[in-house]
């Protein structure tokens, strides 16, 4: 049986996590690292609150694409493409960005990071589990936009690789979705 307890600290802790990135986005330039380990940290947690809610316990994984399956697997959440789109963006910045040398998130995906882990947060909300909104303000982003920033949604530089089986696993066909990436040609792996 999962621990009461353990539920309520899931949820408080990927609050603590959005309001974390709150506190650092005025600073995003400085610390997009940051940015980007608690924004990824909000939607693990609120991921693995699904675990719990349905009275199971969440996998002992850091990848979000590996949890999101799982739950579509148990049927926990129906597809939805921004869960897998926000899975797939977050997924690079784990816990192990702690551990082992890995290149320097830009500013614009910090702030990418955020707009994911808020749809993500929307997204299981519209399906009945709590969500945690990371707060910003339109004008925030659109002063960003004016000082020159990497625009939110930029392509990622990074060589992390997703398996062909786990990007279709998280696309639901049925719905007429697909992602379009570069390198998503066919190919065993997509470089993201």
């Amino acid at each position: 049986m999962v621990n009461v307890n353990q539920a309520d600290n899931y949820i408080e802790t990927a609050a603590s996590d959005a309001r974390t990135c709150e506190l650092l986005l005025p600073n995003y330039r400085e610390v997009p690292n940051s940015v980007c380990f608690h924004a990824e940290q909000c939607a693990e947690k609120l991921l693995k609150q699904v675990f719990v809610d349905n009275g199971d316990v969440p996998p002992r994984s850091h990848d979000l694409t590996v949890i999101l399956k799982e739950i579509y697997e148990l049927g926990y959440l129906h597809k939805d493409i921004r869960l897998s789109q926000a899975a797939m963006f977050l997924q690079i910045f784990p816990t192990k960005a702690r551990y082992v040398p890995f290149e320097d998130a830009e500013c614009g995906e910090a702030l990418t990071a955020v707009i994911h882990c808020n749809r993500l947060s929307a997204a299981l909300s519209e399906q009945g589990y709590e969500g945690e909104t990371i707060e910003t303000t339109a004008r925030f982003l659109a002063d960003v936009e004016r000082e020159g920033a990497e625009p939110p949604l930029a392509v990622l530089r990074t060589s992390v690789t997703l398996p062909r089986e786990t990007v279709d696993s998280l696309a639901d066909p049925a719905l007429g979705e697909r992602f379009d990436c570069p390198g998503l040609d066919g190919s065993d792996e997509l470089e993201r």
